[in-house]
């Protein structure tokens, strides 16, 4: 898959939970960090890059779990770990404010080893936030997928519009 150049507007976008209950939204929007929980894989670094090995790895801490959930938990640490890129857009959808937040990555796969909750990190720095509510029903739709980390991609126009509107707004 080739990636688009970052200047697109079509750039690449995630879109991240913030755990539980929204358990990690301090590490996100005050310590600027996007964090997953770990399961027992430890440092995501040391695992092969590859999906394969993420699901071997993932299945080993927790073999009973099926095989669909293998390959979407071990996925889901392999696009944090190697595909999710510096520049890409993240959206953070709270469930505690029920905004949207939206930012570029700006730092690298970390394993934070001393915290213990949410050990997985990238730094991000913030750009803007709106209400989920002020976006399109699909775009909300889209949002809500049941998932904790995937591409966002039918919608990023949206998004995008709204985040020049915000910046254009300021200037003035």
């Amino acid at each position: 898959m080739s990636r688009p150049k970052k200047d697109d507007a079509c750039r690449i976008a995630w879109v991240i939970r913030a755990g539980i209950g929204g358990n990690a939204d301090n590490r996100f929007i005050t310590k600027k960090r996007l964090a997953l929980s770990d399961p027992g894989l430890g440092d995501l670094s040391r695992i092969e890059p590859n999906r394969e090995s993420f699901y071997r790895a993932y299945e080993s801490v927790r073999p009973e779990d099926t095989r669909a959930a293998v390959t979407g938990i071990g996925g889901k640490f392999f696009r944090f770990a190697h595909q999710m890129q510096l520049g890409d857009v993240v959206l953070y959808p709270s469930s505690k404010t029920r905004e949207v937040h939206v930012g570029v990555v700006i730092g690298k796969y970390m394993f934070a080893e001393r915290d213990v909750e949410f050990p997985h990190q990238r730094k991000v720095r913030w750009m803007a936030s709106f209400p989920k509510s002020s976006l399109s029903r699909t775009a909300q739709y889209e949002l809500g997928a049941a998932r904790t980390l995937f591409r966002y991609k039918r919608h990023l126009s949206e998004i995008l519009q709204k985040i020049r509107k915000a910046k254009g707004s300021r200037r003035e």
